[in-house]
């Protein structure tokens, strides 16, 4: 558990919030999707739930604090004039802001029909773990300085210091915000719902005020924290894996040309192929439902609040110029990213052309490995600036890739009849690469895997008779006492040295008198 103190990394941070908000969350629901780290590689699974209308608890806690807080802000409003003097209206606004953007983010992940998310997850970490030992085998300490930065390791400790305080402090610093009236479920519960409460029951009693805001409180702290927590710790994972891959891949192609390089890049084009493919719609989506969710949130929050204070419109007209900055900014950082990686592969595929397959490298080993590696790539269609580029097209023009084939064996119209179905489908579908083979190479593996002879099972009786025919082997000839009458062959002459005693009383002689050793039958 020594992770817990020494979470300074993105998988730290990751794996402190599985373990704290996950694993030991004091409450009985669940998130859907969980963390587990295994083998080196942190993976995102599902979680089973026993109700499927389970999956719906945080949202539902998320639009009761939205719901809450502004209600709270109404009361306030008619209680007292000002609201920007006052510290509880600035607290309750953060309170809305974070239920609108937790519930945004989960309903995100939740409406995600196809897994999308998880299977771009995958592909981004396993090939981020590819790279760092690859990368950790071929340099040294000074190239491995590179990967260092001092602006992750700060955040990820500020984030872990985060999740460990939440955690720990939650309830003490709950009652801290209560005893200064900051929270808005004991102001909601003064002032509208214990007057209604009061003219049902007339004796209701007021001590049960404290606990019960108590206990909502609580639930919505660590709510909050896991929300922010979770969000967080998987958007600067998912940051630092990308930085590491815009690092480390083109480092590669400046080294010397061998196997190693090439798996590197091949993976780098399997990467992009699938992020491209899955994460552009994705990427789409989330720009446009981010977009208009801001400009419906902003708008109406803003109506709302004038209506009340018409001291707020100036604050409200810079507070949303500063929003809609901040989104233009995040927009522009998730463009450049995807520009680099882009720029990147383009240089790549550059560097391929220029080697030309890597047809002359190293030893027949090392051909072989590569041969194998190239034929389990399907055709892979690179977007790179305006137009398209396709890994195999490439090597079509001089005959490249046909030699390649060639020394392994395949015919060219094995590799043309592999390239005119992706043209037709002009698609790259999911699962596992298909592989080129030769007919000999077909004809051994049917061979191989061919039913030489089949034996025909026993039932149950067959066994039974032939365990007694064993038995009765066994046992022929041989003498057989049910309590104290002999049973014995018709002739007696024919088993030699046996005398039989018999007694109504067998415990009056002993057993030495009973039974004498035998000599031993004569073989045949």
């Amino acid at each position: 558990m020594d992770f817990l103190w020494k979470a300074t990394t993105p998988l730290g941070v990751c794996r402190l919030a599985q373990f704290l908000y996950v694993t030991h969350y004091p409450f009985q629901y669940k998130l859907p999707y969980q963390l587990d780290y295994r083998k080196g590689i942190l993976q995102v699974e599902k979680v089973a739930l026993k109700y499927s209308v389970l999956k719906l608890v945080p949202p539902f806690i998320s639009l009761g604090i939205v719901v809450v807080s502004a209600a709270a802000i109404y009361c306030l409003h008619m209680d007292e004039g000002h609201l920007l003097n006052d510290l509880r209206f600035w607290v309750w606004i953060c309170l809305i802001v974070v239920g609108i953007l937790s519930i945004y983010g989960y309903l995100m992940v939740m409406l995600d029909k196809n897994d999308e998310s998880i299977q771009l997850w995958e592909q981004v970490v396993v090939f981020d773990w590819h790279l760092r030992k690859e990368f950790k085998i071929q340099s040294g300490l000074r190239s491995s300085d590179l990967l260092k930065s001092y602006q992750i390791p700060i955040i990820s400790f500020l984030l872990s210091s985060f999740l460990l305080g939440s955690y720990i402090f939650n309830p003490i610093g709950l009652l801290l915000v209560m005893y200064l009236e900051l929270d808005c479920t004991s102001y909601i519960f003064r002032n509208l719902i214990y007057p209604i409460i009061t003219s049902w029951v007339i004796n209701f009693p007021r001590s049960l005020q404290f606990p019960t805001c108590y206990v909502i409180n609580l639930v919505v702290g660590y709510h909050i924290a896991q929300m922010i927590g979770f969000g967080f710790c998987v958007v600067i994972f998912i940051l630092n894996c990308i930085q590491t891959m815009l690092k480390i891949a083109p480092l590669f192609l400046t080294r010397t040309r061998n196997l190693y390089n090439l798996n590197v890049l091949i993976r780098w084009f399997k990467c992009f192929q699938i992020g491209n493919y899955i994460a552009a719609p994705m990427q789409r989506n989330a720009i446009l439902f981010g977009v208009i969710g801001c400009n419906v949130t902003l708008t109406s929050v803003s109506y709302a609040l004038i209506r009340l204070n018409h001291e707020l419109q100036g604050i409200l007209i810079a507070g949303g110029w500063v929003g809609y900055l901040l989104v233009a900014m995040v927009i522009k950082f998730g463009w450049g990213m995807i520009s680099g990686i882009h720029s990147n592969t383009k240089y790549c595929l550059k560097i391929l052309v220029q080697w030309g397959v890597l047809s002359r490298i190293g030893t027949i080993r090392e051909r072989r490995l590569h041969s194998k590696i190239l034929k389990s790539m399907r055709p892979i269609e690179l977007p790179v600036g305006l137009g398209s580029y396709t890994f195999f097209y490439a090597k079509k023009s001089n005959e490249l890739i046909f030699g390649m084939y060639a020394q392994e064996g395949i015919p060219h119209s094995n590799v043309n009849s592999y390239i005119k179905k992706y043209e037709e489908s002009n698609e790259v579908p999911t699962g596992r690469p298909a592989k080129l083979a030769t007919t000999k190479v077909k004809n051994r593996i049917k061979k191989s895997s061919k039913i030489i002879h089949q034996r025909q099972r026993l039932a149950p009786q067959e066994r039974i008779h032939a365990c007694w025919n064993k038995l009765l082997k066994k046992i022929r000839g041989k003498v057989v006492i049910m309590d104290n009458e002999p049973q014995v062959t018709a002739e007696l002459s024919n088993l030699p040295g046996t005398h039989f005693f018999h007694s109504p009383n067998p415990c009056e002689v002993k057993y030495e008198g009973k039974v004498q050793k035998k000599d031993p039958f004569t073989k045949q």
